[in-house]
Order: structure tokens, then sequence, then C-alpha cells
């Protein structure tokens, strides 16, 4: 997910982890690269989903891995449903 909060954290802040004090976005913003996500909002599996069904159609035949490994942070997202999953 490195380089996701550059494309995407206007567009789709909801898809970041939420911090303590309720901003989604980079705990560090000189490491924007570095961001978590927010792993259980289902707008952001489904884009993950899509994106994987994309490279799969242009690629048939050849084994291809979903990439659900989020970034290295010491941030971990604070909204309540991922709370819960914690």
């Amino acid at each position: 997910f490195e380089g996701w909060w550059e494309k995407y954290g206007e567009t789709h802040p909801e898809w970041f982890h939420l911090l303590p004090d309720g901003k989604r976005g980079p705990a560090d913003p000189n490491r924007p690269h570095k961001v978590s996500m927010c792993v259980s909002n289902p707008e952001l599996a489904r884009e993950v989903v899509a994106r994987w069904q994309e490279e799969r159609a242009k690629n048939p035949g050849v084994p291809l891995n979903i990439g659900i490994g989020e970034n290295d942070d010491s941030a971990h997202c604070q909204c309540a449903e991922c709370v819960a999953w914690d």
C-alpha cells in the first residue's frame, strides 16, 4: 500500500487508519508511504479484490497472489470496527 496515501488520501480517507486524534492518514507526515490501512473497511477490501481481478484478467492462466500485507507502521486503526477485530 505504499503510495496509496498520496494517490487516494483525499478521495478515500476512509481506507486509511484512524488515529487517536480522530484524523485519518499518516501518523508521521514525513513518512506518508508507511500509512496503515483501515482493514475493516469493506470498500477497501472490494478495491483490493477488484485490482487483483483486473491483473488476473490481463494475465489469464498465470497464478497471481492477492496482496493484502499492510505497511509497517506503529499506528494501528482506532475505528470501532478495527478495535473490535483486534
